[in-house]
């Protein structure tokens, strides 16, 4: 078991973790076949401006691109797969692009209120109602969807009706993300 200690902003978040760490892998997806065409499960969450959410509930009608990661791989996630998404849609009210940030182990509920505000802090105010924090026992969510290796960000691409339509995990690549683009736009012809 590895101790991490990792400053954002101004606060510390420490996890103990069999971390291999994302920092310095060569960008690299592989798909999570065993949660495609699944609904996504409903996950309650606390958006980083106040706001309670529930997907895939709230996102009924639209096309949704869900990222889940752990504290310290949200700055990466965000400047390769969420950003990048969200730019190519930008203007198109039926997409919505939503990071959850998963907050697991013992030190769940105390790190919580730690990690919101190190990530108020260091996102753009505009992402704050988009992005998520999870703080809870992640057991239940492991298995459906195919959370493994808490190293890696986990990306869902949900359709209107809340099933799992893609989903990777992984550090992004030009070829991953075009193939994000190109399964999101035959979505969003699917449901014209």
């Amino acid at each position: 078991m590895n101790l991490r200690i990792w400053r954002l902003s101004r606060v510390f978040i420490i996890s103990l973790s069999h971390c291999r760490g994302m920092a310095g892998r060569t960008g690299s997806t592989e798909p999570i076949f065993a949660v495609e065409n699944r609904p996504f499960p409903h996950l309650s969450a606390t958006s980083l401006d106040g706001t309670a959410v529930t997907l895939p509930d709230d996102l009924r009608g639209s096309l949704a691109f869900i990222v889940v990661a752990f504290p310290r791989w949200v700055q990466p996630v965000q400047e390769t797969w969420t950003g990048p998404f969200e730019k190519a849609f930008a203007g198109n009210p039926r997409v919505k692009a939503y990071m959850v940030v998963a907050v697991a182990g013992r030190l769940e509920a105390s790190l919580a209120d730690r990690v919101d505000e190190a990530l108020r802090g260091v996102l753009p105010p505009e992402r704050h109602g988009r992005v998520l924090t999870y703080a809870g026992d992640l057991d239940e969510y492991a298995g459906q969807l195919g959370l493994d290796d808490i190293s890696l960000a986990y990306l869902y691409l949900v359709d209107g009706e809340g099933v799992i339509r893609w989903a990777e995990k992984g550090a992004a690549t030009p070829e991953g993300f075009d193939r994000l683009l190109e399964i999101a736009r035959t979505i969003l012809a699917e449901y014209r």
